[in-house]
């Protein structure tokens, strides 16, 4: 049998992989959520202002929105599933309270980036559930960054029986 042992420091040079939450909504409140969720967002907005506002004559947000992002380089605790259900737990509990605030829509986007070109993506099946209990739609973006001087794909190749 093939193995390869890539040194543990090198680990966290191989992928890269983040999960954004987003709620949103045309009447949605972004600064009720950061109250209700009790996290500071990666980016927020109202519907109707500008998208930028440094700028004139600048397209506006179509709808309100919160969102917030957990990523990892670790590719033995990838983020996956496990963040994936952490955020679950932080929004879960307050799903009724965060459409009392007008939230209509939830989504989650997964980006995976690879350096070694290995883009496999698996979910658990409960990973799954939970997303479907709340009603969230999943978004999953894979890049392949393929740099084939990578350490990886330059280690030599033990035979093991």
């Amino acid at each position: 049998m093939n193995t390869r042992e890539l040194p543990t420091e090198d680990l966290f040079l191989t992928n890269e992989y983040s999960i954004e939450v987003t709620l949103a909504g045309k009447d949605f409140d972004p600064v009720k959520a950061t109250a209700i969720i009790g996290k500071e967002p990666i980016k927020s907005g109202r519907c109707g202002e500008p998208r930028h506002h440094h700028q004139e004559n600048e397209a506006c947000w179509e709808e309100s929105f919160w969102s917030y992002e957990i990523s990892s380089r670790d590719d033995i605790n990838e983020c996956r599933d496990y963040h994936i259900t952490c955020l679950i737990d932080d929004i879960q509990p307050h799903i009724e309270s965060l459409k009392a605030a007008g939230m209509e829509r939830l989504y989650f986007y997964y980006t995976l980036t690879s350096s070694i070109g290995l883009l496999n993506i698996k979910l658990a099946p409960e990973t799954m559930a939970r997303l479907a209990g709340i009603n969230a739609d999943l978004y999953i973006s894979c890049f392949d960054c393929f740099d084939p001087n990578h350490s990886f794909w330059n280690e030599a190749i033990s035979e093991n029986a």
